[in-house]
């Protein structure tokens, strides 16, 4: 499963790794199921999958995210000998 890093846009509600629907018996009352979601605020870095963040990326509802390097720092120069 390939992942892509966004930038969320707007509040974004992601299920959480131990997320399960609901289960309901025959008389309408849940029997099961685990609901929790994770809420990322706009500006937050996440990963998700491609087409998920793709279809979020069409929408405008976040932006792809592009790690920045960090700038080389150079040596002095001469032969880095004291005198």
């Amino acid at each position: 499963m390939a992942t892509k890093k966004i930038v969320a846009g707007a509040t974004l509600h992601v299920p959480h790794k131990d997320f399960k629907p609901y289960d309901f018996d025959t008389m309408g009352n849940r029997s099961g199921g685990n609901y929790k979601i994770v809420e990322f605020a706009p500006g937050d870095v996440l990963d998700l999958d491609a087409d998920e963040a793709d279809a979020l990326i069409a929408l405008g509802r976040a932006t792809l995210f592009e790690e920045k390097k960090a700038p080389e720092i150079q040596a002095p120069a001469g032969d880095g000998k004291a005198k």
